[in-house]
């Protein structure tokens, strides 16, 4: 008997477990958008001066999967990046990923075209300690009232742009 109650346990375990990583990753695009919500009004009150808290690993924004930074789309620059710091500053408008898209103007494009919304886009970009680049979608969202675009994304084979933007109606 007590070898069946010990299976079962684990089994249940095992199950819970699994079922609480699934949920994660589902959750995953509700927690980029609510973050990059979150960031844009951050950086709308603060202007320049909020700058700051994306060039920190350790920004409020930051999570172990999420690390939002910041686009200066009238100048084709990165403002702020957590991650990349070599990245602030430069010229970013000739950037492609491995695939040729050149995503760094789509994510001006979309912040031009829908700054109240935002949207989604993918590309291929390395996760934070590997080379290969996966598979990654971004949520872009313009922090109104300054010339900053703020992004995030997470890396996933499960989603098109289509279901990403169809959850922001």
């Amino acid at each position: 008997m007590r070898k069946i109650l010990t299976c079962s346990l684990s089994f249940l375990l095992v199950f819970v477990f699994v079922a609480s990583v699934g949920a994660q990753e589902k959750d995953t695009p509700k927690t980029v958008i609510n973050t990059v919500n979150k960031a844009a009004k951050f950086l709308s009150e603060k202007g320049d001066a909020g700058l700051e808290e994306f060039n920190s690993k350790d920004g409020r924004f930051v999570t172990k999967k999420i690390y939002p930074y910041v686009a200066e789309c009238s100048k084709n620059t990165c403002a702020a990046h957590p991650v990349k710091p070599e990245l602030v500053g430069k010229d970013l408008s000739n950037l492609q990923d491995p695939k040729g898209n050149y995503f760094t103007l789509e994510i001006c494009m979309i912040s031009d075209e829908r700054p109240e919304r935002g949207g989604w886009i993918k590309y291929w970009w390395p996760k934070p300690g590997e080379s290969e680049p996966s598979q990654k979608f971004s949520y872009v969202k313009k922090a109104v009232g300054t010339p900053y675009t703020v992004v995030a994304g997470f890396w996933s084979e499960d989603f098109t742009v289509d279901k990403l933007n169809k959850m922001l109606e």
